[in-house]
């Protein structure tokens, strides 16, 4: 079997722009494939929280999935569900990181889901909930030694 190497992966085959905001977007075409692959990460990990703030990150990552302002957990999950797509949130001490995976032609729904406003301030646990009170190990682990 031989390799075209033009058809992989590499500088020669990876377009790359700069957006007015500061955004590097790095694209790949794989015409074999129909599907599209988003991914990404930004520098706002739990280590740029203040020492009261412990945790924060963690929390906003879990609730940008929990619903916005003007889309509920059940519209942001039944829209990429009924196209099987998958969209998620993460955080670490150093970055938090997105991706999602869909049908090339479902780029839109996949790219418009965070779009619907802003994260609803009641899908952030009052630390006197469970749900915060569950997350107790994970938040500790965040605080400095």
């Amino acid at each position: 079997m031989t390799v075209k190497t033009h058809d992989l992966p590499g500088p020669q085959t990876i377009a790359r722009t700069t957006l007015d905001n500061g955004i590097t977007v790095l694209v790949y075409e794989n015409h074999a494939s129909p599907s599209v692959v988003v991914s990404g990460s930004l520098h706002t990990g739990s280590l740029y929280a203040r020492p009261e703030q412990s945790g924060i990150a963690v929390l906003t990552a879990n609730a940008l999935m929990r619903g916005t302002e003007n889309r509920d957990f059940e519209a942001i999950y039944g829209s990429l569900e009924n196209i099987g797509a998958d969209l998620d949130f993460n955080t670490r001490v150093h970055k938090t990181g997105f991706g999602g995976k869909a049908l090339a032609e479902d780029l839109p729904v996949l790219v418009g889901r965070r779009a619907g406003g802003r994260v609803a301030e009641s899908n952030i646990p009052p630390p006197t909930s469970r749900a915060f009170a569950r997350r107790g190990p994970d938040l500790a682990a965040l605080r400095p030694a």
